[in-house]
C-alpha cells in the first residue's frame, strides 16, 4: 500500500499479496495495525493528500496520485476524514501556520 498508495487494492490482492486469505489478512492486520485494511488505505491516502496540498500541488494531480477515480470523489473522502474540502483544508492550513497534518476527525 505505501509503495503504490494509486493501485485500487481490494480486500483480495492485498490478502494475495499477503499469501494469506482475505479473512485471516483481516483478522492480522486489524490485530496489528489497529483498523481494518480498508480503513487504513483511506486515511493513508487522505494523509499523502494533506502533503501533496501543503507542497501547492492541484487537486486532480493529487488525485491520481492516491488512487481517488476523480477529484470529486477525492473532495468528498477528504471532507469526511478532515471536516473540510481539500481547498478549505489548505487556506485554513495556511492561514495557521501549524506543523504536521491535521489530524482526523475523532483524534483531535
Amino acid at each position: 500500500m505505501h509503495d503504490e498508495p494509486a493501485t485500487p487494492w481490494t480486500l483480495e490482492t492485498l490478502a494475495a499479496r499477503a499469501g494469506m486469505s482475505r479473512s485471516r489478512f483481516t483478522e492480522v492486520f486489524s490485530q496489528v495495525v489497529g483498523e481494518t485494511p480498508a480503513a487504513y488505505l483511506a486515511q493513508y491516502r487522505i494523509t499523502l493528500a494533506q502533503q501533496a496540498l501543503l507542497r501547492g500541488e492541484g487537486l486532480e494531480r493529487i488525485t491520481q496520485q492516491v488512487g481517488y477515480g476523480s477529484a470529486a470523489a477525492l473532495s468528498r473522502a477528504f471532507s469526511a476524514v478532515c471536516g473540510a474540502t481539500p481547498r478549505a483544508w489548505r487556506v485554513l492550513r495556511t492561514e495557521h501556520h501549524t506543523s504536521g497534518a491535521i489530524e482526523p476527525r475523532g483524534k483531535q
